[in-house]
């Protein structure tokens, strides 16, 4: 039995995003994923250099053909309007020593994903640390969710993605989000469970392992002994029993559960409203908005607890799993599984 890493998401204060394609298709990849970032008219740097968004792709695609690995940092526009600094890099499968990839990306400055703080209306005397929280919440969700799709959606070679906290593509259960392409959600559990069980750090090559047919994954998880179990930390276990009836259950019946399941609790039913009021003020008034922090431990335990899980069917057949990447999506599934009647 193997745990997941317990370590407290909060403390890396980053975000990380990662895609897998093919090989032979990564450099193209990185490419489309890079005019999808950039905001227009923007430079991009590349090797030292400050260039033209046209050159940096020629640039890039010269230096994964010499290097196998390239990158570049762009400007990125957020959804919620943020200017963000974004760094992103393709690895090809040859690399010594890689743990993260193929195409992997994060935030120039520590923690820009999460505000560090919030407008808030200024005639709301009372501070709510909930509220505040759920406004953090939204706004790191609403930015995440948009960057990882333009990551994942700018080119239909890549197959699937995710964004967690810290800075290794690990079990898909730990991370904050993920991507399927083909809309076949139950990937996760089973990649979570090759890595969990049949891996170890000194051969840690989940990157390779993402690309594998679900077949194949699924007889990977059936060569473990019966009865075997991966640990989730405060959340308790999953057999190998219980991930191949994941894998057997019609992906419409996953999805519909896991849909299901993505009802947010009372306590975040009870701020929403007020959260998404202040977020609507601050847009429309900036002058009747106040600085309002929101790093303090009980603001991040509120988000760890309480963030709210989307499941959101893409028009290109996708499907992305998210929460904020302080928490992870294992409580999503577990309810989904216990809907499902698969895990009691």
């Amino acid at each position: 039995m193997t745990a997941v890493d317990n370590r407290n998401p909060a403390e890396s204060n980053s975000s990380h995003f990662f895609a897998w394609c093919a090989d032979s298709k990564r450099i193209d990849a990185l490419v489309a994923a890079v005019r999808a970032l950039a905001t227009p008219p923007t430079s991009c740097h590349v090797m030292g250099r400050d260039v033209s968004a046209p050159d940096a792709l020629n640039m890039l695609r010269a230096e994964f053909l010499v290097n196998g690995y390239a990158s570049a940092f762009v400007d990125v526009r957020s959804t919620s309007g943020r200017s963000l600094e974004f760094g992103i890099s393709v690895w090809n499968d040859v690399m010594p020593g890689r743990v993260r990839g193929p195409i992997d990306g994060s935030f120039w400055r520590i923690g820009a994903l999460f505000p560090q703080q919030i407008r808030a209306a200024r005639k709301h005397r009372v501070r709510q640390l909930g509220v505040e929280a759920a406004i953090a919440c939204h706004i790191a969700m609403i930015d995440m969710e948009d960057i990882l799709l333009r990551i994942c959606t700018s080119d239909a070679a890549i197959t699937t993605g995710g964004c967690r906290s810290w800075s290794t593509w690990e079990p898909p259960l730990d991370m904050g989000a993920t991507y399927h392409a083909d809309g076949y959600v139950a990937r996760d559990l089973a990649l979570s469970w090759i890595l969990l069980h049949d891996k170890t750090q000194s051969d840690f090559n989940l990157d390779l392992d993402l690309g594998l047919p679900i077949d194949v994954l699924r007889e990977r998880v059936a060569a473990a002994p019966a009865g075997a179990t991966i640990s989730i930390p405060r959340r308790g276990e999953i057999t190998r029993e219980q991930v191949l009836a994941t894998l057997n259950t019609p992906p419409t019946s996953l999805l519909d559960a896991l849909e299901t399941s993505a009802v947010p609790d009372t306590e975040w039913q009870s701020v929403e409203p007020a959260a998404r009021h202040h977020l609507i003020e601050g847009e429309v008034h900036p002058p009747a908005t106040i600085e309002v922090g929101v790093t303090s431990r009980e603001h991040i335990r509120f988000i760890e607890t309480h963030a709210p899980f989307h499941v959101r069917r893409l028009p290109n057949g996708g499907v992305m799993l998210a929460t904020h990447p302080y928490r992870t999506l294992w409580p999503l599934w577990a309810d989904a599984l216990a809907l499902l009647g698969i895990r009691s």
